[in-house]
């Protein structure tokens, strides 16, 4: 009993990382490690990520470059920069998709890191002409 009552606490923590908004220390720590790596990436802007990320980031303003709005592309940016950085998270496909859904739709909510997120897809955008 005590096995699965661990199992399930594990799992309803790898659940809930749209909760950054709530609070990064109820994040897993990978999580909450490419949360304030991705806050920080954007902040800095285009020109200061690795070049590395660059070249994943680049690759998502190649294909997604006709869309104008960050919204739509935030998960393919957060997930471009998680494969870029945190190959090493032992996670499954999916889940590495889901993470990066929900840390982009968290950036994307919060009135202080959309703009920041906006601006970071302008400039990558503006790289690729």
């Amino acid at each position: 009993m005590h096995h699965a009552r661990d199992d399930s606490a594990q799992a309803a923590r790898q659940t809930t990382y749209a909760d950054a908004a709530a609070g990064e220390s109820a994040l897993p720590a990978e999580v909450s490690e490419a949360l304030a790596h991705v806050l920080a990436a954007t902040q800095r802007g285009v020109l200061q990520v690795s070049d590395r990320e660059l070249v994943a980031l680049l690759a998502v303003a190649r294909h997604r470059h006709a869309e104008p709005a960050v919204g739509p592309v935030a998960a393919d940016l957060v997930l471009a920069m998680l494969r870029a950085n945190y190959g090493r998270l032992r996670l499954s496909d999916k889940a590495r998709a889901t993470m990066a859904t929900r840390i982009g739709q968290t950036l994307c909510e919060a009135p202080t890191t959309l703009p920041r997120m906006q601006r970071f897809w302008d400039q990558l955008r503006g790289v690729i002409g």
